[in-house]
């Protein structure tokens, strides 16, 4: 199958995490920003609205997906939201890079360098940051 990457060449495009909540609704995550979408048929690239590396990303329910990034050596992480419409946006942004989280209830709790914990809403409201 023939997958896009029209935002980085495909020679320095790297997935890294892949997740969904049924067989025509898959969402993959990569360099640079890089959202893929499988709708069971094709793939197709979404606009993250960001240029840090996604690292991994989740299915959340009610059609929404959930995805961080950031790296080792970026002063800045991103936590970023799709909601049911597809649309991507801007949740939160961390002080360093994310490569994790989880779910726990409506909120989301992200891990990343230096020992970074972040709790987050799904409002976007940053109940908790680490000194």
């Amino acid at each position: 199958m023939t997958v896009p990457f029209p935002t980085v060449t495909t020679r320095d495009a790297r997935l890294f995490k892949i997740d969904g909540d049924g067989p025509s609704n898959l969402v993959a995550v990569g360099t640079q920003g890089l959202v893929l979408a499988w709708d069971g048929q094709a793939w197709t690239t979404q606009a993250s609205g960001t240029s840090i590396s996604l690292t991994t990303v989740r299915a959340v329910g009610d059609g929404r997906f959930v995805a961080v990034g950031g790296w080792v050596d970026s002063g800045t992480g991103v936590i970023l939201i799709r909601d049911a419409s597809k649309v991507w946006t801007k949740l939160s942004v961390a002080k360093a890079g994310l490569a994790g989280f989880d779910r726990v209830g409506d909120d989301l709790w992200s891990c990343g360098v230096r020992g970074w914990l972040q709790q987050t809403s799904f409002e976007g409201d940053t109940l908790y940051e680490p000194e």
